[in-house]
């Protein structure tokens, strides 16, 4: 299943959730991947497009049972043995630092169980 796939999951999950976990209504995505063209790249990039955010984002604070406080969740998708990018170490290293709870998912099920852990919510899929 591409990457594609698996984030599509995690956020169809996430609607469906919404109802009894509202925050969930939240979750976004960063359009960041795929291919453009030399003018569509440039549109993008002038409007503020960054290569690196992670691929989704929940900005909901929380308070983890690690006695950590968090400004929100990212979690960049990952297919297969795929590995992070410098640029999206990057990313997730900064937002780390600045609060943010940061996460590389190899599935759709590793994506909602580190929603459901963040939000402290049953985990089901």
């Amino acid at each position: 299943m591409s990457e594609h796939d698996q984030q599509a999951i995690v956020v169809s999950w996430a609607k469906l959730h919404e109802a009894q976990h509202p925050e969930l209504a939240l979750l976004f995505a960063v359009p960041n991947a795929g291919k453009r063209s030399i003018g569509a790249a440039k549109y993008y990039l002038a409007e503020g497009l960054k290569s690196g955010v992670p691929d989704l984002i929940l900005p909901v604070p929380r308070d983890l049972d690690n006695g950590r406080s968090f400004v929100g969740l990212a979690v960049e998708m990952k297919d297969g043995k795929n590995k992070t990018t410098e640029k999206q170490d990057w990313w997730l290293e900064h937002l780390n630092i600045f609060g943010w709870y940061c996460a590389v998912s190899y599935s759709a099920e590793a994506a909602v169980k580190t929603i459901c852990y963040y939000l402290e919510m049953e985990y089901d899929l």
